[in-house]
């Protein structure tokens, strides 16, 4: 009875492995994952993109990448002896009988069999009559379905350890202290409008860093600051720099503030050190006067005006529209903006992930390179009567030998 079970638990291993392993699983789960991909275009059309995201993080397509993994893990693990025996340098089919031959005529040499070969893309020793092609084929499938898991790794190190760490710096400011040890300072902020609309032609930053080298970031094109680490620009705002005086003129308080006030039109308010007042601000980036009052012309920052309300408490103390320089006057103190610069949104991304999704389509391309010669095939020349007997694929261009 033992006898019995352990036979059929061998034979389940042996099935269950025969059937992880063929080519028949291979061609259910991509023709599954073609539907699964299919249907998730339908959904993206009809449904956010949250919405999609979540449907491709559920478990039937966790399953099918896991299967897949499998299928191709022990497709490989199966084929580890025809792998070795592809990669001899010498003949390796010689326990089977020619696959094809190619009769030469009778004055044809060693020499000139040599050159056909040769020509043909076989790689023969000098003195043999053996040529082989395509050594590295097999290789390069192993390397192609191999990049497969470097490239899963790669998936899930960025899903369990990417971190991104916003970062707000102002044009001339050094960014200093931060936790994750970056150190650079934004030399300028650069914003490109189409049409005075809300869509950049271009935002770039001009960046300086410690050791003076000097980069440039935009939102599509990131500069690398590690192995796996990189800085982009995510966004950009305006950073005012307030003058809090007191009735004689003397400034008793003055700071950049990084403001949420781009588009035109969003409010934002800040405080002064040690004053119980509320400033809020509203800015117009390129002023022009209309009807009464102020409009932007575009949205460059040219000659901006702000409105300015103060508040204490409850109690609304006034507001004025002021151009740069100009002052409001309230409760013995005076509020004016000094200068404007614009602020950039930088996002530090750490990516532990990239490396091995970089070194897995590497491999894979190699892998791909080195199947471009096609299987393996082997030659030996013969005379009385000169042929050439061959193994594996054949190779056009050997009828010329003779």
């Amino acid at each position: 009875m033992l006898d019995r079970a352990l036979f059929a638990a061998r034979r389940f291993g042996l099935d269950i492995g025969f059937w992880l392993g063929s080519w028949k699983l291979s061609i259910v789960l991509m023709v599954l994952a073609a539907l699964y991909y299919l249907l998730l275009v339908i959904w993206a059309g009809s449904s956010p993109p949250h919405v999609v995201r979540n449907i491709a993080s559920l478990l039937p397509y966790w399953l099918l990448y896991l299967l897949l993994l499998v299928n191709t893990g022990t497709c490989l693990w199966r084929r580890l002896a025809i792998l070795k025996r592809d990669l001899r340098p010498g003949p390796a089919y010689r326990d089977c009988p020619p696959a094809w031959t190619v009769a030469l005529t009778e004055n044809v040499g060693w020499d000139q069999a040599h050159r056909t070969l040769k020509r043909a893309g076989y790689r023969v020793r000098k003195g043999s009559p053996i040529g082989v092609r395509g050594r590295w084929s097999a290789l390069g499938t192993y390397l192609f379905h191999g990049s497969f898991f470097v490239v899963a790794l790669g998936f899930l190190l960025t899903l369990a350890l990417r971190t991104e760490t916003t970062l707000r710096v102002a044009e001339g400011e050094t960014l200093t202290g931060d936790p994750s040890g970056l150190q650079f300072e934004v030399r300028k902020i650069t914003p490109e409008f189409w049409r005075d609309e809300l869509l950049f032609t271009k935002l770039e930053a001009n960046l300086g860093w410690a050791d003076g080298g000097r980069s440039t970031t935009r939102i599509n094109r990131p500069v690398m600051v590690g192995p796996a680490s990189f800085l982009r620009l995510s966004g950009f705002g305006y950073a005012p720099r307030y003058e809090l005086l007191d009735l004689g003129g003397s400034i008793v308080d003055s700071a950049w503030v990084k403001m949420n006030l781009f588009p035109p039109g969003l409010r934002d308010w800040f405080r002064a050190e040690g004053y119980p007042h509320r400033f809020y601000v509203t800015v117009v980036p390129d002023a022009e006067e209309w009807d009464g009052g102020f409009r932007s012309a575009s949205l460059n920052l040219d000659d901006p005006v702000f409105d300015l309300e103060v508040v204490r408490g409850h109690a609304a103390l006034g507001q004025a529209s002021l151009r740069t320089g100009e002052s409001f006057e309230f409760e013995g103190l005076a509020m004016r903006i000094a200068e404007m610069r614009y602020w950039g949104e930088f996002a530090l991304v750490r990516d532990p992930g990239v490396l091995p999704l970089f070194v897995g389509f590497a491999l894979g391309l190699v892998g791909l390179v080195l199947r471009l010669p096609g299987k393996r095939s082997e030659v030996e020349f013969r005379t009385a009567p000169a042929r050439i007997l061959g193994w594996g694929e054949p190779v056009g261009g050997l009828e010329d030998g003779g």
